[in-house]
């Protein structure tokens, strides 16, 4: 779902988790599990509802470059 979610965004994984604050044993236990709690789930969708406004303001160039700041 990470893996997906960053390709969708357009943000390597690591700034993805990053951003949701998932450390990377987290991350790894994830991925043996195969699933996201709900918090985290939640976040997800948060974040990718965020990136797309911010996509509609200021385009996916701006967008990009204010979430990596």
């Amino acid at each position: 779902v990470l893996q997906r979610a960053s390709d969708r965004i357009g943000l390597p994984i690591e700034d993805v988790t990053e951003a949701l604050g998932m450390p990377k044993r987290t991350i790894a236990r994830r991925k043996v599990e195969g699933l996201l709690s709900p918090s985290e789930s939640e976040r997800l969708f948060r974040f990718a509802r965020i990136v797309e406004r911010a996509r509609d303001v200021i385009g996916a160039d701006g967008a990009a470059a204010w979430l990596q700041r």
